[in-house]
């Protein structure tokens, strides 16, 4: 499942990235929109959300990107992530350890971040790169790439 998910990253660089502060009746409708009209990539961004509102949703929004072939990115609640099968995890400076999410989370599953702070962080240890921890980078505010694992 990793090289269809690589492949995706690769050559289908439409993201849309949703921040969920509160759900909405036309949130799905927009979601589905954006699958309908060439997304690849579903990212939602819990903000100042309650957990079960946001996993409930989460769910709802798997069953979308499922239909469309699409991946479904949740960032930092590998919780979410987890629990609603996504097909990967974005982590930041505020999210759980790197380290840690390896640990737990299915190694078929992406994980991401952001150039700045893959470069800027904890997860070049022990002199071993960002690529060894991070499947892929998101850049420039407009795509994501595949990192080699």
């Amino acid at each position: 499942m990793l090289d269809i998910k690589n492949t995706i990253l690769k050559n289908k660089k439409t993201c849309y990235i949703f921040d969920v502060t509160n759900i909405t009746d036309d949130m799905l409708d927009k979601i589905a929109f954006a699958l309908n009209n060439g997304a690849n990539i579903i990212q939602l961004n819990p903000k100042n959300i309650t957990s079960i509102e946001f996993l409930n949703f989460s769910i709802k929004v798997r069953q979308l990107t499922s239909l469309f072939n699409a991946l479904l990115i949740i960032q930092d609640r590998v919780d979410i992530a987890i629990m609603t099968e996504s097909d990967g995890v974005f982590l930041d400076k505020n999210s759980a350890d790197i380290s840690y999410v390896k640990k737990i989370f299915d190694s078929s599953k992406l994980i991401g971040s952001d150039l700045t702070y893959a470069l800027n962080s904890d997860y070049i240890i022990s002199n071993k790169p960002y690529q060894d921890k991070i499947t892929y980078i998101f850049e420039d505010n407009a795509q994501y790439k595949a990192v080699k694992r």
